[in-house]
């Protein structure tokens, strides 16, 4: 969930100072592109928070796994398999 908010550019990440840079300056040059700007950026975050949210929260009705999960990967070469 972290590494998604970063990619998004939501603050303390650096992505953050980008898009705001990017934001002052449009606002500055071209103040009508601003709304367009920020609906985008909008559209952008829930479309991805709408996709990240299900795998980070899970099913909350999910039953647990028949087996425990491995402690050593299994392999050719792995003695414990």
């Amino acid at each position: 969930m972290l590494g998604t908010v970063a990619i998004l550019g939501m603050p303390p990440f650096g992505v953050f100072a980008s898009e705001f840079l990017i934001l002052t300056t449009t606002i500055a040059a071209q103040p009508w592109a601003a709304p367009v700007l920020l609906l985008s950026l909008g559209v952008s975050f829930a479309a991805i928070f709408g996709k990240v949210q299900p795998m980070v929260f899970g099913d909350p009705n999910a039953t647990a796994p028949a087996a425990s999960p491995a402690l050593v990967p299994c392999s050719r070469i792995s003695r414990w398999c």
